[in-house]
């Protein structure tokens, strides 16, 4: 084995880091696709390889953290049937494996100037309910909004996804921050077959963001983002093959103004608003049978969001936080390639008490679509339909030792009418509980 052999200027650690979860999840969907009525167990086990350098003027990450799963475990392997898609081919594996490898690099060219590049990648195998797991309020700021539901959890896709960043932060003055960044996202099933179920999406946009501090107290942030969004998917034609289906490109420009104040240590409010500026140019087969029109569409989508949030702290292991963010945003339908707003209500609450903490969180999202009439992915008329969630979840958390953290909690979602998706049911109601343990040791220094 050979030795790493660091220059002294250089400080450098290694962390290896793990999260196992158990959870399970009663699901019970009502539609005209299908009718079901599963349990679904999982173990999941996400370890973490990472490593950091530094030198006065510059920083390197590279991290590895694969996500393990043996999913279905109490499942059979057979099909099942959804309605336009004929029989779905069962999966007795019940193992999934997405490999995630992220590199991160910053340089800090002047004392006013500072850029910086992020490049994330994954691939795997991953089942439906794997990719939609919900996410869990850990860090600072809002509370993240659930994720939609998995319409048929036992369905495994193969997956392929993409960040890249590159991107530099400049003080103007001593009060404002001039941050401009290239970015791309790309997301979805990299073969015909996953994108029958799981659409293709390329994204790339341009951020002009700024951000000035005129008080102590108060941080402003104004920010344009020019964009484009293609996503394609596919279906079965009349001899039994797969047809990609591209859908138009969406060309996009989104303004913000973000205000923040804080009032002390732990109360602070947030307010921002914007809007968006959608086309796209439709042929005449694409408008065909549509309420829309031969050549460029043009829609305008609002922006809007406001926090507030207030806390307390009576010692280091004895505080709080109670958060609530209500937006409305554009929300991205890739099985329509259509584009639409979204309202998002999610209320949060930490409690920590010595080595106990307990955090809860509840959402409601709410799609503002009009009913228009669109095409769906067989390129047939259909209305699109609105999207209706409410979710919830209550966790109790408690420090073992240094290293080991353990939590334990339950969920609840309703999802109504998802999406124009035809395998999509009306109505799925989802309960859940869920136990984890998390190892995170002292990073070595090398």
């Amino acid at each position: 084995m050979f030795p790493i052999v660091l220059q002294a200027d250089v400080a450098a650690t290694l962390a290896v880091e793990d999260r196992t979860e158990v959870r399970a999840r009663y699901i019970r969907a009502v539609g005209n696709s299908q009718n079901l009525n599963e349990g679904v167990a999982d173990v999941e086990t996400d370890p973490l390889l990472r490593f950091q350098a530094k030198t006065a003027r510059t920083a390197f990450t590279m991290q590895y953290a694969p996500r393990l799963i043996f999913t279905n475990l109490f499942g059979d392997g057979k099909g099942f049937e959804i309605l336009g898609k004929g029989v779905v081919p069962g999966d007795t594996r019940k193992f999934d494996h997405v490999q995630q490898l992220t590199l991160a690099a910053e340089y800090q060219f002047d004392s006013r100037t500072r850029i910086a590049a992020l490049a994330n990648g994954s691939y795997g195998q991953a089942s439906t309910a794997s990719l939609l797991v919900q996410p869990r309020w850990l860090n600072d700021g809002a509370p993240p909004a659930p994720r939609p539901l998995p319409i048929v959890p036992k369905l495994r896709l193969e997956v392929v996804s993409a960040y890249g960043y590159v991107g530099a932060a400049h003080f103007l003055s001593r009060k404002w921050l001039f941050m401009p960044s290239a970015n791309l996202v790309v997301y979805g099933g990299p073969t015909l077959a996953a994108r029958e179920f799981l659409p293709f999406l390329v994204n790339p946009w341009i951020d002009l963001a700024f951000k000035g501090t005129p008080t102590k107290s108060d941080e402003v942030e104004l920010g344009i983002q020019p964009q484009f969004s293609k996503s394609q998917t596919s279906a079965g034609t009349a001899g039994g093959n797969l047809t990609s289906i591209v859908f138009p490109t969406i060309y996009q420009v989104n303004t913000t103004a973000r205000y923040r104040h804080r009032f002390d240590k732990h109360s602070r409010v947030e307010i921002a608003g914007g809007a968006s500026v959608l086309g796209q140019n439709l042929t005449a087969a694409d408008a065909a049978g549509t309420d829309r029109r031969t050549g460029l569409n043009l829609s305008l989508l609002p922006f809007g969001e406001a926090l507030a949030g207030t806390g307390w702290a009576f010692s280091e292991t004895r505080k709080g936080e109670l958060v609530f963010v209500t937006r409305v945003a554009p929300w991205l339908n890739t099985f329509v390639g259509e584009a639409y707003a979204r309202s998002e209500s999610i209320l949060g609450l930490r409690v920590s008490e010595g080595r106990n903490a307990i955090r809860a969180t509840g959402a409601v999202l709410v799609a503002l679509a009009p009913k228009e009439k669109l095409k769906d992915e067989f390129n047939l008329p259909a209305y699109r339909r609105s999207f209706f969630q409410v979710a919830g979840e209550f966790a109790f958390e408690r420090k073992l030792n240094r290293e080991l953290t353990a939590d334990v909690g339950a969920r609840l979602s309703l999802q109504e009418a998802a999406t124009t998706n035809p395998f999509s049911p009306s109505r799925i109601l989802q309960p859940g509980a869920f136990i984890g343990l998390a190892w995170v040791p002292t990073p070595a220094k090398l």
